[in-house]
């Protein structure tokens, strides 16, 4: 019998002045969504405590979870929504130079230790057998290396391309908006996801992988991101309620 395994992880940043307000309804909806089609659902959250918080070796064990014991016909689904940012690689074997990483509920522990880097996704995920059906959503920006796919549909364009390059993390259109400040009245209309390049400090070096990266062929495996990475991740608040989305979980 065919497993079904979800993995939701939030990242509010309470308390931090990089505080969003979607996060946590946004998973809540994918947690539903999941188990509506049958999935068992681990959801990690910094609103929560202990091994059910979303820091960055929970998240981590719980994608080991998500990927233990696949078997062909398996299908899994890996939710993220919270900051992405592109820092400077500090390796050589980069086409682009840039790395891409989320950040955790650690968001202003020093850096690495408050980064999640694709790199580690992608040595987890490397591990699934042929005949896996995998789905990452990524609320995110610079969420599009989670996994090591072969092409992109560009929904702007309405093709497929090859992957795509990232830019200097110091010219990410999301450093040219303002963003709001933890505190100030909600007078702006959106929110801006991705976290200043500050948080990332510049050839400081980051944990090493072992292992390959790349999929196993024959794994299925679907991308869907909120933004390319030279294009900034938003979330409103939606009149219905009054409550914030991300703009993905919404459209």
């Amino acid at each position: 019998m065919k497993a079904c395994k979800g993995l939701v992880v939030s990242c509010s940043y309470p308390q931090s002045d990089h505080a969003l307000d979607a996060p946590e309804n946004d998973a809540q909806f994918y947690e539903q969504l999941l188990k509506s089609f049958g999935f068992t659902v681990r959801r990690l959250s910094d609103l929560k405590l202990g091994l059910q918080s979303s820091h960055r070796g929970n998240i981590l064990r719980s994608v080991e979870w998500l990927v233990q014991d696949a078997q062909p016909g398996d299908n899994l689904a890996f939710v993220f929504a919270g900051h992405g940012i592109c820092t400077t690689c500090t390796t050589s074997d980069r086409r682009d130079e840039l790395d891409r990483a989320f950040l955790a509920a650690e968001l202003e522990d020093p850096f690495p230790a408050n980064l999640l880097f694709d790199s580690e996704l992608q040595s987890i995920f490397a591990l699934l057998p042929a005949g896996v059906l995998l789905t990452c959503i990524i609320d995110a920006p610079c969420g599009d290396t989670v996994v090591r796919l072969p092409w992109f549909y560009d929904g702007k364009t309405g093709s497929f391309a090859g992957p795509p390059h990232a830019r200097h993390s110091s010219l990410w259109a999301g450093d040219r908006h303002p963003r709001r400040e933890r505190g100030a009245p909600s007078n702006m209309h959106f929110t801006i996801r991705g976290a200043p390049s500050s948080l990332a400090k510049s050839g400081a070096s980051k944990p090493k992988c072992t292992g390959p990266c790349e999929l196993f062929p024959g794994v299925a495996a679907f991308l869907i991101c909120a933004c390319r990475p030279d294009q900034v991740c938003l979330e409103a608040q939606l009149p219905a309620g009054n409550l914030y989305y991300g703009l993905l979980t919404t459209s």
